[in-house]
C-alpha cells in the first residue's frame, strides 16, 4: 500500500477510521499500562481525540502520521498551538503535551520519541496489508525499549466478505508478529459489527475487536 493512497483518503476526506469519541476500549483498559511509563507513542496516530484523552490522564504523547493535513486538523481542530521543529526527512509539530512526527513512520528513530516506553495501537495495525504488517512490527521493537508496554486493538472478520482497510489481523497473527519479543495478554474480545454501519455495507456479517496488552520481554 503506498502514501498515495492515505494522502488522497484525507484530501478526499475519506476517513471514516477517525472516530469522534474516545475509543472505549482504551478508557477500559488504559490502567493496563504501569504507571511509569509518562511518555506514549502513537502510531499511525492521524488526528485521533485518543490523543487528547492520553494528554488530559497526565501523559506526553509522540505520534507519527503520514499525513500533513491530519497533523494540522489534529491542532486546529482542538484549538492547540504548536511550534514546528525539523528533523528531515520527518516534520514535528509540538504542543505542551503531544508531539507529532509528519512523515513515513519508517523513518522515525528511537530518539524522535522523547524517551516513550509504552505504545497505544487503534488503527496502525490494521491499517496495513500482511507484508507491511511485519515491517511495522520490526519497526516498533527498534522503536520500543526494553520493559515497554502497549495496548494493541485489532479487527478480526470473513475476509471473503471484504478486504481492507482495516485489514483482518486474528489472533494467530498477533502472536506470529509479536510473541519473539512480547508477551501477549487478550484483554477483550468482542462482536462489534451492530456499532459498524459501513462495514456492514461493505458485506461484513461479524467484526471481532480484540484489545491486546503487550509487555515487552527482557
Amino acid at each position: 500500500m503506498k502514501a498515495e493512497f492515505w494522502h488522497e483518503r484525507w484530501s478526499q476526506q475519506e476517513i471514516g477510521f477517525h472516530r469522534t469519541q474516545v475509543h472505549p476500549l482504551l478508557a477500559q483498559f488504559f490502567d493496563r499500562l504501569s504507571p511509569e511509563h509518562r511518555t506514549i507513542f502513537v502510531p499511525l496516530c492521524g488526528k485521533s481525540i485518543d490523543m487528547l484523552w492520553l494528554a488530559d490522564h497526565g501523559l506526553h504523547v509522540v505520534g507519527s502520521e503520514l499525513s500533513e493535513l491530519a497533523v494540522s486538523a489534529f491542532f486546529a481542530e482542538n484549538k492547540l498551538t504548536q511550534e514546528t521543529l525539523s528533523a528531515e526527512p520527518l516534520q514535528g509539530f509540538r504542543s505542551e503535551h503531544v508531539l507529532l512526527w509528519q512523515g513515513d513512520y519508517f523513518a522515525l528513530l528511537a530518539s524522535h520519541l522523547n524517551g516513550a516506553s509504552s505504545f497505544y495501537d487503534r488503527a496502525a495495525l490494521v491499517a496495513l496489508p500482511a507484508d507491511m504488517r511485519t515491517r511495522y512490527v520490526k519497526k516498533l521493537n527498534t522503536l520500543m525499549p526494553v520493559s515497554a508496554e502497549g495496548l494493541l486493538i485489532t479487527f478480526d472478520y470473513d475476509t471473503t466478505r471484504m478486504d481492507g482497510p482495516p485489514f483482518a489481523v486474528p489472533t494467530s497473527e498477533v502472536h506470529q508478529l509479536f510473541a519473539d519479543e512480547w508477551e501477549i495478554t487478550n484483554c477483550s474480545q468482542q462482536d462489534v459489527i451492530k456499532s459498524h454501519p459501513g462495514m456492514q455495507a461493505r458485506g461484513l456479517t461479524s467484526l471481532i475487536e480484540t484489545c491486546w496488552h503487550l509487555k515487552r520481554r527482557s
